[in-house]
């Protein structure tokens, strides 16, 4: 799905979605715009594999789900809007999904946020670089806990991460740098900072 006028992929179903090696870039509009919503209980999103989505006119990729959200290996880079937005809040109906990303993650040189997220439940996010975007590198809000486990949020436009929680934000090994503001924890939670 590369060099469409408009978005390169546009799935949006009342049932799962897995997809595996998953690449949407240089499309005019978005990379991958998916929806899984579902009218009885909630429904998963995951991308397995490597997953790429670089240099779309508009968000690399966007995900709206009901169900948990996992993603592995996502290059998100170079787009006009978002790097990657992924949200299982808004459209939330029962029990606390979460987020995972896995496996190595980048999200450089983006319009907006490189990656932001809106999660009911638990958030882990696994070897992240957010560098370069011209609003913040990382910003997420999550109803339970966050986990960054290594990461790289430099010479963002305004913050390197921002991150709202209720529960405990964990940052592992996260190096913020030349942002407008480096860090800040919102909600109300707790901030644990560990070395690699």
């Amino acid at each position: 799905m590369v060099g469409n006028t408009n978005d390169g992929l546009f799935g949006v179903t009342h049932g799962s979605i897995k997809i595996s090696k998953l690449t949407a870039s240089w499309n005019g509009g978005e990379g991958a715009f998916l929806v899984a919503d579902s009218l009885t209980s909630p429904q998963n999103v995951t991308l397995t594999g490597t997953n790429t989505f670089i240099g779309n006119g508009a968000t690399g990729l966007t995900v709206l789900a009901d169900g948990q959200i996992t993603i592995s290996n996502l290059a998100a880079s170079n787009n006009g809007g978002y790097g990657a937005y992924l949200d299982n809040y808004t459209n939330w109906k029962s029990g606390t999904p979460g987020i995972t990303l896995t496996g190595t993650n980048t999200f450089n040189d983006n319009g907006d946020d490189g990656l932001y997220f809106d999660s009911m439940g638990p958030v882990t996010l696994s070897k992240v670089t957010a560098d370069g975007n011209s609003d913040n590198g990382v910003y997420g809000l999550s109803s339970d806990k966050i986990t960054i486990l290594s990461g790289s949020m430099t010479s963002n436009g305004c913050y390197g991460w921002y991150l709202w929680t209720p529960s405990v934000a964990t940052l592992k090994g996260v190096f913020a740098y030349g942002n407008g503001t480096n860090g800040y924890l919102d909600g109300g939670g707790t901030l644990i900072i560990k070395r690699l």
